[in-house]
């Protein structure tokens, strides 16, 4: 079972952001616009959910088929997956430029929220946060914290156990040679049986929570997804906690990286984009529980997230 946005509907605000006191002063003082900035599933709709409560305002949410046209005006307002205001293409960025120039003029308490890869790439490519007064981003969480969220979430919990410390330290992955299909075969360290070497003398607990955060980096929707994954019979251990994995050539990645951005995307669009290529890698990340098509939409998985972005990263794309 994979844990979806509404796990983090309880989780209160001020233990996503660094400082919550600064970010009710921004509301209360209403000098312009703020971004709220995270990656997905981190617990950024708990916040403007906050905010639209402090500002009696009902949230607004973007989406794939949202009429992008008429969405900043004067405040209170708060509108979240502001992502979507753009594509990845020539020509996809005339609604995000019109909102950005709404949002320059305005004095109102303005709330937006934004997926953390969406707009690292924006502020790279329009300088986006120029146009802010305030930017606050929803922090990641420490094993402590986010152990007690997931023990808070689970009905009954298993006993701990460590990983077999005498299992084989290398593994062979197949690596993608350009974009023809071909790999080759490269031995590497098995990194989660090294750590069981170094966990021997850590308590069991603390080793699968400790594995836990380090392969969610510190995100609890993505922790909360991954426990339950890893969760089978009455034992844990710290290899339980496994991401899905993925080997994808540069436009497999690419399109990898759109997904990862958005968190959820209109496959006609991508489609209309990617044509004949898309099929092939959608294909590999769908059975890979990387993400999940339904509806003629392509959504991004909690449990993929780790996947996601470390393989686009590997290829270098904001």
């Amino acid at each position: 079972m994979s844990a979806t946005p509404a796990a983090l509907s309880d989780l209160d605000a001020a233990a996503l952001l660094d400082d919550i006191e600064a970010f009710e002063a921004a509301l209360e003082a209403g000098g312009g616009p703020i971004a709220v900035v995270g990656p997905p599933f981190a617990g950024r709709r708990r916040v403007l959910d906050h905010a639209a409560s402090a500002l009696d305002v009902s949230p607004t949410r973007l989406d794939p088929s949202t009429d992008r046209e008429t969405l900043i005006g004067e405040g209170p307002l708060v509108v979240d997956d502001c992502q979507h205001l753009y594509d990845r293409r020539v020509g996809g960025f005339e609604p995000l430029t019109d909102a950005l120039d709404a949002l320059a003029g305005t004095s109102t308490p303005v709330v937006t929220g934004w997926n953390a890869h969406a707009w690292s790439y924006l502020d790279a490519a329009r300088n986006v946060e120029d146009v802010f007064t305030h930017v606050f981003s929803v922090r990641k969480l420490p094993s402590d914290e986010l152990a007690t969220f997931v023990r808070e979430r689970s009905t009954t919990l298993p006993t701990f156990r460590h990983d077999d410390p005498d299992a084989d330290l290398l593994t062979v992955k197949e690596r993608s040679l350009g974009n023809g299909g071909l790999t080759v075969p490269i031995p590497v360290v098995d990194r989660d049986r090294l750590r069981a070497l170094f966990e021997a003398t850590v308590e069991p607990e603390t080793a699968v929570f400790d594995h836990l955060t380090d392969a969610a980096d510190g995100n609890p929707g993505v922790a909360l997804a991954l426990w339950e994954r890893g969760r089978s019979g009455g034992e844990m251990r710290p290899n339980d906690v496994d991401p899905p994995t993925v080997d994808l050539d540069h436009r497999g990645a690419f399109l990898l990286r759109i997904v990862l951005s958005q968190g959820v995307v209109d496959e006609r669009a991508l489609a209309d984009r990617f044509g004949n290529a898309l099929e092939r890698p959608l294909g590999r990340l769908d059975r890979a529980d990387i993400v999940t098509r339904a509806d003629g939409t392509v959504r991004l998985d909690p449990v993929g997230v780790p996947a996601a972005v470390a393989v686009t990263e590997q290829w270098g794309f904001l």
